[in-house]
């Protein structure tokens, strides 16, 4: 089943975590109708922070530890339960003036700021529920999507390690394409549960 492992730099995640931010505001979206999950991968920038959360996706591990240890790690996983229009220019929203600000509030941002990552477009606004924060940070190698070349030529596919992307680890035939760099916003992977 497919899923997403989306890039959420460290001081958003953070926000995620504590239960600030329970929208994602990002460019594009993917072709899977909500609810789908997403794995959550921290960039690489250690700083130190702490949790102030106790809810039940709060973790027991040392919270500024496992925040510096999860730079550049998949920290846990949320199911997207909507994906909503946030539109760049407010007064678009002149019917829904509070839906707007009530988005651009559970996302953690200004009118300003929306403006700005948008560059004058629409963004969409993905809806954070069921969040898990893992005890213990999974590694990127641990991700994988499908090798579309062995979906081309089959099970004989022997001239993969010559075509597979740049950014995954050659299948060596297994049809895996193990993930060797994180994507610059998300990239659609293999649901670990049903691997």
């Amino acid at each position: 089943m497919k899923a997403v492992l989306i890039s959420i730099r460290p001081e958003w995640c953070e926000k995620i975590a504590n239960g600030e931010k329970t929208i994602e505001v990002r460019k594009s979206r993917p072709k899977l109708e909500p609810p789908f999950k997403c794995y959550i991968y921290q960039t690489k920038k250690p700083v130190s922070v702490s949790f102030s959360g106790t809810g039940p996706h709060i973790s027991e591990y040392d919270k500024t530890y496992w925040y510096n240890e999860g730079s550049g790690k998949v920290i846990g996983e949320f199911v997207c339960d909507g994906i909503y229009a946030v539109l760049a220019h407010p007064s678009i929203f002149a019917g829904h003036p509070l839906f707007f600000a009530q988005a651009i509030q559970d996302a953690c941002l200004t009118e300003e700021e929306v403006e700005v990552y948008s560059g004058g477009k629409d963004v969409c606004g993905w809806h954070i529920s069921d969040l898990v924060i893992y005890d213990k940070p999974k590694d990127l190698s641990e991700f994988w999507r499908p090798c579309p070349e062995r979906n081309e030529l089959g099970p004989n596919c022997w001239d993969c390690e010559n075509r597979c992307g740049d950014d995954e680890v050659d299948c060596n035939t297994s049809g895996k394409l193990y993930l060797s760099r994180p994507p610059q916003s998300w990239c659609y992977v293999e649901d670990l549960d049903n691997d």
